[in-house]
């Protein structure tokens, strides 16, 4: 699976693509932490500036919002750029949790 939206039926493998990206892991540890969101498109904890805020805005918007939506793990308002958990959100918890209780053990750009 290249880089399509996860279905609710997903594979182990599917979910680990869907996490691969670094900005969608640390959406969905602060969805896990707060739910819902207002304007998730850039993590509070990304130090960006000028023109590549507005990049990973775009990036956000068009590509990492969508497949989560699409997967069902993430429910998205794009009137008013709400992000909450959806339905599915349980099936990458298990994950996120795992990274987050092994984080000082894993890469740094892990979350």
């Amino acid at each position: 699976m290249a880089d399509s939206a996860v279905r609710a039926d997903s594979s182990f493998d599917d979910l680990l693509t869907l996490l691969a990206s670094g900005y969608r892991r640390r959406l969905l540890v602060s969805l896990q932490e707060q739910d819902p969101q207002d304007d998730p498109r850039v993590p509070a904890d990304v130090p960006v500036g000028g023109e590549e805020r507005d990049a990973l805005m775009i990036r956000a918007s068009h590509s990492h919002l969508p497949k989560l939506e699409e997967a069902g793990v993430i429910e998205w308002d794009r009137t008013s750029d709400h992000v909450g958990r959806g339905p599915n959100f349980g099936d990458v918890e298990p994950i996120l949790d795992v990274l987050r209780d092994h984080a000082d053990d894993l890469p740094e750009d892990c979350l």
